[in-house]
């Protein structure tokens, strides 16, 4: 991918790619695209010229090398949903929000920004594997109400990085039936 003089010159076919599968995401089926190639071949460029495109809520997301975190692939991805729903109204808040929220909150703290998160009924839970359960169930439903709205774009930069929790989390909100209308967009390095 080369931008010159402020155009976006090549890979159209991926560009399509990218397209079509949200298309078909918006059909009512969950799509995961892998975007690989090495370093330096314009594997970002691309997603920034999809993002520009999308009439809908993109959550962008980025893995760093150095970076210990928890669930650190969704992270980024997590502080973005949290933005996102910090500037809708409360009813649209409302209209999403999922039935275990307050144990998404405790796997996400940061949506503990989210004033309806934040006050959302506490389920007891006594079980750490159940916690994660219930958690891992309201974002799906939490995506699925999004993505029932208004086409929904998850972007995941240098997903090399990322951690086997974050992949076991993805796995199980994607996973059929009844996946949320999304796209997922992971992007990776590939060694030359």
């Amino acid at each position: 991918v080369v931008r010159q003089e402020g155009e976006f010159i090549g890979r159209t076919g991926e560009l399509e790619a990218l397209k079509k599968a949200l298309e078909e995401s918006r059909r009512g089926e969950a799509r995961y695209v892998r975007v690989l190639g090495t370093s330096g071949i314009g594997k970002s460029a691309l997603l920034r010229r999809f993002v520009e495109q999308v009439d809908g809520v993109v959550l962008q997301g980025r893995c760093y090398e150095r970076e210990s975190v928890p669930f650190k692939a969704l992270d980024s991805v997590m502080d973005a949903l949290a933005r996102h729903l910090a500037e809708l109204p409360t009813e649209k808040v409302d209209a999403v929000l999922p039935r275990d929220a307050a144990a998404l909150v405790r796997m996400f703290p940061v949506l503990g920004r989210v004033p309806a998160f934040r006050s959302a009924p506490i389920r007891e839970v006594k079980e750490a594997t159940e916690l994660r359960r219930r958690a891992v169930q309201g974002l799906r439903e939490l995506l699925g109400r999004m993505g029932d709205r208004a086409p929904l774009v998850l972007v995941i930069d240098d997903a090399q990085w990322g951690d086997a929790d974050s992949a076991s989390i993805l796995q199980q909100v994607l996973r059929p039936p009844d996946a949320p209308p999304l796209l997922l967009i992971a992007a990776s390095h590939r060694a030359a």
